[in-house]
């Protein structure tokens, strides 16, 4: 009846549900665009009155079911915390999902990272038609040299001091803004983003602060693309946030102080431009604001592989998929664990391996 892989997904544990549902669409919608079938138990319930709580139920493919399938031998079995139903039963392959990515895991197997995702309200704008859209909008004509949207309350706590205490996003802005003023060019009203994305371009460092201007859900991943390069500060207790991958998706170029929180790491002047301190961000940026075509558009290029070969859903259920035997470890960056568990980051840690 099904050609599909089918995948049963049952967890035990409310971790999954945090983030405002962001991370229980993240890894059902990961199988979802890799062509799974997915029966995900009722163990946890979805809140259907939300925005992600809706669009995780409407996921293709996707059923809620209070039933152990009976030919689980046919599925993959996704756990956090394997209940002792399933645990006798014979699967196709098991999948264990934790969070601990700041262990070592040096006498385990290496589990695998899952790449930290784009924002599901874009998946639920474009859905199947996501390839398609980025395809497209990579090829857009570019209005702005130096793009930053977001912002900035409640972002001056930094948890993170491993391996260096990172600048904090209003930190970046504020240094940005005082040391190229006449670089810098501030968004603050309907017109001026009007013109921003329609007029000449704009070889300058553009801020648009949310909490004044909004840039609609649905036209996001079409502004995020007239940029080259995209600054992506940190977010507010941990560095990932759901743009720069976005960004990346589209071929903007990240300029960013995390590099190391990628899996592999992110190489300045390759896939990325990596500051450290304020005189090292002043000085990188304008080294950007100054380079020629030629370069941004090879680096350009170096995003997108970078994008296609680590960050695609279906790289990461690939590496799944061709993992050997046994139990796979998969581990998902989240706010709740780094906020817990700051202190624990070092060199030994998985996610810096």
């Amino acid at each position: 009846m099904y050609d599909a892989p089918a995948i049963y997904v049952r967890f035990l544990d409310k971790h999954i549900l945090s983030e405002s549902g962001r991370l229980i669409f993240s890894i059902l919608n990961v199988f979802v665009v890799s062509g799974y079938r997915v029966i995900l138990s009722d163990t946890i319930s979805i809140d259907p009155d939300t925005r992600i709580g809706q669009l995780t139920l409407s996921l293709g493919r996707l059923e809620v079911s209070d039933a152990i399938p009976g030919n689980s031998q046919d599925f993959v079995y996704l756990f956090d915390r394997e209940d002792k139903q399933c645990a006798g039963k014979k699967w196709k392959r098991k999948i264990q999902l934790g969070y601990d990515i700041f262990s070592s895991y040096w006498l385990t197997k290496k589990p695998i990272l899952m790449p930290y995702p784009m924002h599901p309200v874009h998946w639920g704008h474009h859905g199947k038609d996501m390839y398609g859209v980025l395809r497209c909008l990579r090829k857009s004509q570019k209005r702005l040299r130096l793009f930053f949207s977001g912002d900035t309350n409640g972002y001056n706590r930094p948890k993170v001091k491993y391996p260096d205490v990172k600048l904090s996003r209003p930190e970046i802005i504020e240094i940005l803004l005082q040391r190229l003023p006449d670089d810098s060019l501030i968004l603050d009203d309907e017109t001026t983003l009007s013109a921003a994305f329609a007029g000449d371009y704009l070889n300058k460092f553009v801020v648009l602060d949310t909490t004044r201007l909004w840039v609609d859900d649905a036209l996001w991943l079409d502004r995020l693309s007239r940029a080259d390069f995209f600054l992506s500060p940190p977010g507010i207790c941990m560095p990932m946030c759901h743009n720069v991958i976005e960004a990346m998706a589209l071929g903007v170029i990240p300029v960013i102080n995390y590099p190391e929180w990628f899996s592999p790491g992110l190489e300045h002047m390759k896939n990325c431009i990596a500051f450290g301190d304020a005189d090292d961000l002043a000085r990188k940026v304008r080294h950007v604001l100054g380079m020629g075509e030629r370069q941004i558009a090879e680096l350009r290029n170096n995003v997108i592989s970078y994008y296609q070969e680590h960050l695609r859903p279906e790289t990461f259920v690939r590496r799944i998929e061709q993992a050997p035997g046994g139990t796979v470890q998969v581990l998902m960056v989240t706010e709740k664990y780094v906020n817990k568990n700051s202190s624990k980051l070092g060199k030994r840690s998985i996610l810096m391996r």
